[in-house]
């Protein structure tokens, strides 16, 4: 063999690459790239999600609103925590789909970009944006500044866990960084949580919230309180209960007048919103009074911001009414129905009389 094919020889073995095993290591996967459809897929559930978010603003904001009211019973802690929920619920799950998403094949990442849009879609909802959209303009009705109490708090959840994230990005280890940013995002939502339902304004539902004098002076006639009782839900305020389905609460009280011998009976009914209300009172038929109201009566149901009211009034020693009588029984009416919805709205107000309603001692 002559020494140039020797040379060449020696230069190939010494060019030969051989890759180290590390014992008891297996070698690491290679890393799984998504392929261009799912780039578009990708693509089309983030503009869709954000169209949807747009369309659907005004009536998703309303319903959510309304069933966590139902949900929770409109209290004020019920109504913060679903407020902070609907913030805090897409952070845990975009937190855990940061870790999972890389060892997910295709199919579940499909399912799981799908559940994230879902969940992405509300807090678009209930974000403030330019030209005057604050939370005070998205959501409106019964429980709302609770509930906008518990969704500012889930914000601030979301600002706590950026936090989290740089506090551990100096940490080598990564199952130690994902471990703890993971309990640091959890620790942080939880007590945001817990000042948001500190800070949750009441629901005026109860009847110590609602009729809370045992006296008051209206159009300078004094009215005296009896028992007063709130009950969960509506059943046997009237004959038949599905007249008013879909209720929350109800009040009931009765007053007496120094203005005349009228006993005026009172059931509020409180409903998560007032198209409910609307549908009871069409439901309810002309005449129809509310049980446990013995004597003859004049009644009343109208419907004053997210409550249904039912009236009945008549002589305190239960003889027949007169019709000289109605216009001063239907003013005890018209005084107890004014001062519950001022109690209620924080806006205290006195009727007028007209139409033939009025004090019988002017």
């Amino acid at each position: 063999m002559s020494r140039r094919e020797r040379r060449r020889r020696r230069n190939q073995r010494h060019a030969t690459q051989v890759t180290p095993v590390v014992s008891g290591r297996s070698p690491a996967p290679a890393t799984r790239r998504p392929s261009a459809p799912f780039g578009v897929f990708l693509l089309v559930a983030v503009l869709g999600t954000i169209v949807l978010a747009v369309v659907l603003r005004d009536p998703l904001s309303g319903r959510i609103r309304e069933i966590a009211c139902v949900v929770t019973g409109c209290t004020g802690t019920g109504m913060a925590t679903a407020g902070w929920l609907v913030i805090s619920l897409w952070l845990f799950y975009a937190v855990g789909m940061l870790l999972a998403f890389p060892r997910l094949g295709i199919p579940a990442r499909i399912v799981a970009v799908l559940v994230g849009c879902a969940l992405t879609v509300p807090v678009l909802t209930f974000t403030p944006g330019k030209r005057g959209r604050s939370l005070a303009n998205i959501v409106d009705g019964v429980g709302a500044e609770a509930f906008k109490t518990g969704v500012r708090w889930g914000f601030a959840s979301v600002a706590l866990a950026l936090v989290a994230a740089l506090l551990v990005s100096r940490e080598r280890s990564r199952s130690v960084r994902q471990a703890f940013g993971a309990g640091l995002v959890v620790v942080f939502s939880l007590a945001m949580l817990g000042v948001a339902v500190v800070r949750a304004e009441p629901v005026r539902m109860t009847a110590a919230q609602t009729v809370p004098e045992p006296t008051f002076t209206a159009a300078g006639d004094t009215l005296r309180r009896g028992a007063a009782r709130d009950l969960a839900g509506c059943a046997g305020v009237l004959p038949d209960d599905t007249l008013l389905d879909g209720c929350l609460r109800t009040v009931r009280a009765s007053w007496t007048t120094d203005d005349s011998d009228a006993v005026v009976h009172l059931a509020a009914v409180f409903f998560p919103g007032y198209p409910r209300v609307h549908d009871a009172l069409r439901r309810i038929p002309d005449g129809l009074g509310q049980t446990g109201v013995d004597g003859p009566v004049l009644t009343r149901v109208e419907g004053s911001a997210h409550w249904l009211l039912l009236t009945s009034v008549g002589h305190a020693d239960r003889r027949p009414i007169a019709a000289a009588d109605q216009g001063h029984l239907r003013w005890a009416v018209e005084q107890v129905t004014h001062r519950f919805i001022g109690t209620y709205l924080d806006q205290p107000y006195e009727p007028e009389p007209e139409n033939g309603i009025g004090p019988r001692t002017p």
